[in-house]
């Protein structure tokens, strides 16, 4: 009778190893979780940046609203009034656009009339943000005259 080594017949029954169908399982299923982390991280990224923005966003518009309402009151007529030149104490980062646009006269029913027109004393302006997306934020100053 002949008997062979382990060496000859290959593996003994208390050495099982992995077939190479349950390695490309195992491959498969790392690759579907590495998918879905990397996929996960790049929707957090694009998040953060937007609410970034966001945030930026509204402190620049509180800022130039601010900057308006500190300026003295412009009267509606003969021309629009500019408050614009108030936005020059802002500092506006890359990217962002700031106006101040829509100058409205309000008139006793507090129906806004669009400058120049006749001088109610009393005046909506819009102060907008454009942030880098391209989202635009807006608010209204109400401007009037100290006398």
């Amino acid at each position: 009778m002949v008997t062979r080594s382990h060496a000859q017949h290959g593996r003994c029954r208390g050495e099982a190893g992995e077939s190479l169908a349950e390695l490309l399982v195992a491959i498969a299923i790392v690759g579907i979780a590495v998918v879905v982390i990397v996929g996960s991280m790049a929707a957090a990224i694009g998040l953060s940046t937007q609410h970034r923005q966001q945030a930026t966003g509204s402190t620049l518009l509180t800022s130039a609203a601010d900057a308006v309402k500190s300026t003295g009151y412009l009267p509606c007529s003969p021309t629009a009034p500019d408050y614009s030149p108030a936005l020059g104490t802002v500092t506006i980062p890359s990217g962002y656009t700031v106006t101040v646009n829509n100058v409205r006269s309000l008139d006793t029913t507090g129906a806004s009339v669009p400058c120049p027109s006749t001088d109610t004393k009393l005046e909506l302006v819009t102060v907008s943000v454009k942030n880098p997306s391209g989202v635009t934020t807006s608010v209204d100053v109400t401007k009037r005259t100290s006398s």
